[in-house]
């Protein structure tokens, strides 16, 4: 009986293992903390010209999240080869998730986004197609043009904003266009860290990153200017919107926030010697992940629901603490490695 018993025990501590690891390496496929993100840059805008039912609202969101949650999977699928080279540790390279497995998360994301566009409204499978197209703009950008590639990134939330707000308005509103820069700006800003954190595998596979051609120390004032850039964009732009109604009392706390967790980011950058090692990028990573949502928030706040804008941020805090990856395992490692370029700025 006892040894029966223990079978049992193990048995089902194998089980919680296995469904504990796939659960692990969906979260890291398919980002949902980005998803999620996503899904509240598309419900903002749709919040700041309508005063729609929340059917609508939910579409907003599900939409944009289920096609960039397909769009990961995608990555994880086709860039297998590329990552068992450079990225043995992903998901699906160390055999913690099949290729079979993402390909189907990859369908059954999209199918439901696009299947759920057309339940909600015909022209809603435009914001689907935007989804798709600046997926696809920014699969072009590999390689050698990978220092654009930082900055394509962001096209897709500027897309999906912009789609939002002219689907519910039926025609564009220019100002309303110049506020969503701020979310490709601060895009910019966590895929700048990204390719710090990458500065090893690029270098090893000849990818002409910013940081692998030019070390840490450039990396870093660059994004002090995106910063910069974003933080004028953040907190003034608001304030020349006037086709709509747009209360910046309740949206500047919400940038207040974060400003405070992308300095703080900046802060552990700046203090840590060159050439940055793993763990500092990641905290920096970290905390940007953290101040990516806030605008968007901000923009749910300033439609006339703060309470909503603050649960929406919350929660979204809560999924980026959950599911955001570590680092690439190289990046662990940059410490312990020499930057030429950086040593010879010292």
């Amino acid at each position: 009986m006892s040894t029966s018993g223990e079978a049992i025990v193990l048995a089902g501590e194998k089980a919680s293992g296995r469904f504990v690891g796939a659960l692990e390496a969906h979260l890291e496929s398919g980002r949902p903390d980005v998803g999620c993100y996503i899904g509240l840059v598309g419900l903002s805008g749709v919040a700041l010209v309508s005063d729609g039912s929340v059917w609508h609202l939910v579409a907003a969101f599900l939409i944009p999240a289920l096609l960039s949650t397909s769009a990961y999977y995608a990555g994880a699928y086709f860039d297998r080869d590329a990552d068992a080279a450079a990225k043995p540790g992903r998901p699906v390279p160390s055999a913690r998730m099949s290729a079979r497995s993402a390909l189907i998360a990859m369908v059954a994301c999209a199918v439901m986004g696009l299947a759920l566009a057309e339940i909600h409204s015909p022209p809603a499978l435009v914001l689907a197609a935007v989804g798709v197209l600046t997926g696809a703009l920014y699969l072009l950008f590999r390689g050698a043009r990978r220092s654009i590639r930082v900055f394509t990134r962001g096209i897709a939330t500027l897309a999906t904003f912009g789609a939002a707000v002219v689907l519910t308005n039926g025609s564009p509103l220019w100002d309303l266009a110049l506020a969503g820069l701020i979310f490709w700006q601060q895009d910019s800003m966590l895929h700048q860290v990204l390719a710090v954190a990458d500065t090893e595998v690029d270098r090893r596979a000849g990818v002409r990153t910013l940081p692998s051609r030019y070390g840490h120390r450039a990396a870093v004032v660059l994004l002090v200017v995106t910063f910069v850039f974003w933080f004028g964009s953040a907190a003034f732009q608001p304030a020349s919107v006037r086709s709509r109604p747009f209360d910046t009392t309740t949206y500047l706390p919400f940038v207040a926030v974060g400003t405070v967790l992308a300095i703080a980011a900046l802060v552990v950058l700046f203090r840590t010697p060159r050439p940055i090692p793993g763990r500092p990028v990641a905290r920096a990573y970290g905390l940007l992940a953290l101040a990516r949502p806030c605008v968007a928030a901000g923009f749910v706040a300033a439609a006339g629901d703060l309470v909503l804008g603050a649960v929406l941020l919350v929660v979204t805090w809560a999924v980026t603490v959950t599911a955001i990856p570590p680092l690439p395992a190289a990046a662990a490692g940059q410490g312990a490695t020499t930057d030429h370029r950086d040593r010879q700025h010292r």
